[in-house]
């Protein structure tokens, strides 16, 4: 790793020597390795390591921005001079004047060196057993196992120095037999905390579960979520919804309804990236502190997030939701948290009398109308039939089209247990999420 005073040296200079009056530069560095797998045998081991320099100057109001892959002197130097060039040419944005001044951060642990460590021949022990285990069940296994380390520096000439550093795994098994499949994942920061051989049986006995398959006909159905599946939707609400981008836009569904109940009183959504069990981290990507976020709070509409310069067009401050400079979509909250209930997933299961428990879905579309949150999708690796509190048959994987409102109007149990799903599209994302129990979720026909 590059480390905390190297990568500050670098900046700091390179922002001393420059004779704009405002500069950014965001360090980025990733090492990742990747072992991934399938008929329960490893295919692939890979290592990568890059190092991103992203370079904003303000000028007149004219935002300029490039990148480089380095820290070295020359290339931070011409770096800059580029983005100046460009930040000229563009049309000044009223409003942002300024990036954003130091301020104090809360200390976060999200660092383990027993993980910075891990290797692929650590990875592939821990995978054997596992292999020999679904052989003995008659299933194959396949997925990924990814470990790794992250630091983000940045200097700004406002005079923000902030550093941070990072690990992370990410597991992801799916279990295959001649007639079904199981899938279970888990991510988090401490390798410690993780315990493969756990996380391989639940997908093994997802795909070991209920007896012969059944066709259900398009309806609405009472369906028990786990947090994949609601991660899911939950994601695609955050990015249609609760970023600035769209709700200046008007794209939003809580766009002028700030205040109003728009799903049940028992659904509170917030994003937090102090809390432990996503990836935290106590700065955004402009150094702006990360705080609890609101964003439905007793089934009411309570805000959208911000960075600076979306926040300049409302006169509002920063939330500390910054994305990587490079990103079209503006700020978003990728910590995002559904406060728990007071039942027990086994609870829940045992409670219900007739319902449809869908493991995760696939290839969701969030967009077919996000200003009522409408999507569709399919279900996938573990889809079942609940017939007085037991899981009796599998269900032939179906397609919802519903809206994720409606859905969060109908919920009648949360569990107490929440799970950590990593995001599919962003490398910081992590969605935190119970699982819930909802009435009347509409399905529009098989997949098949």
């Amino acid at each position: 790793m590059i480390g905390q005073d190297r990568s500050l040296k670098h900046l700091k200079a390179a922002v001393k020597r420059s004779n704009l009056d405002q500069v950014e530069l965001l360090m980025v560095a990733r090492e990742s390795g990747c072992t991934r797998f399938a008929n329960s045998l490893i295919h692939q081991n890979v290592f990568e390591e890059r190092v991103t320099v992203f370079i904003r100057t303000l000028d007149h109001g004219g935002v300029g921005l490039t990148k480089v892959p380095s820290l070295e002197e020359d290339m931070l130097s011409e770096g800059i001079r580029k983005a100046s060039e460009t930040g000229r040419r563009l049309t000044p944005e009223k409003g942002f004047e300024t990036f954003p001044a130091p301020q104090p951060y809360k200390d976060v642990a999200a660092f383990s060196e027993e993980t910075a460590k891990f290797r692929h021949l650590e990875r592939a022990d821990r995978l054997k057993d596992i292999f020999a285990e679904a052989a003995t069940a008659r299933l194959r296994m396949a997925g990924a196992f990814t470990t790794g380390a992250e630091e983000v520096a940045l200097v700004n000439s406002n005079g923000i120095e902030a550093y941070h550093r990072s690990t992370s795994f990410e597991v992801a098994f799916t279990a295959l037999s001649e007639r079904a499949s199981g899938f279970a994942c888990r991510v988090g920061t401490h390798i410690r905390d993780l315990n493969p051989q756990v996380l391989a049986q639940e997908a093994m006995g997802k795909a070991l579960a209920g007896s012969e398959p059944v066709v259900l006909p398009p309806g609405k159905y009472t369906v028990i979520l786990e947090p994949k599946a609601l991660a899911e939707l939950l994601e695609w609400t955050s990015y249609i919804a609760f970023g600035a981008r769209r709700y200046q836009e008007g794209t939003s569904f809580i766009a002028g309804k700030i205040g109003e109940q728009i799903v049940g009183e028992q659904i509170t959504l917030y994003d937090d990236a102090l809390e432990p069990g996503g990836f935290p981290r106590p700065f955004d990507y402009e150094g702006v502190p990360k705080h609890r976020f609101d964003l439905i709070r007793g089934g009411k509409a309570a805000g959208v997030v911000y960075d600076t310069r979306y926040g300049s067009r409302e006169g509002k401050n920063s939330t500390g939701h910054a994305t990587l400079p490079s990103s079209e979509e503006g700020p978003l909250p990728l910590n995002l948290y559904m406060e728990p209930g007071d039942r027990s997933r086994d609870e829940i299961l045992s409670s219900t009398e007739r319902a449809i428990l869908i493991t995760r879905f696939h290839y969701v579309n969030g967009l077919l109308e996000p200003e009522v949150a409408l999507m569709t999708g399919m279900t996938r690796d573990g889809t079942f039939l609940v017939e007085g509190g037991v899981i009796t048959h599998r269900v032939e994987d179906l397609r919802f089209t519903d809206s994720v409102l409606r859905i969060l109007n109908h919920v009648t149990a949360i569990s107490r247990e929440r799970e950590s799903i990593k995001s599919w599209w962003s490398e910081e994302g992590v969605y935190t999420i119970p699982a819930v129990r909802v009435e009347g979720m509409t399905f529009t026909g098989k997949t098949g």
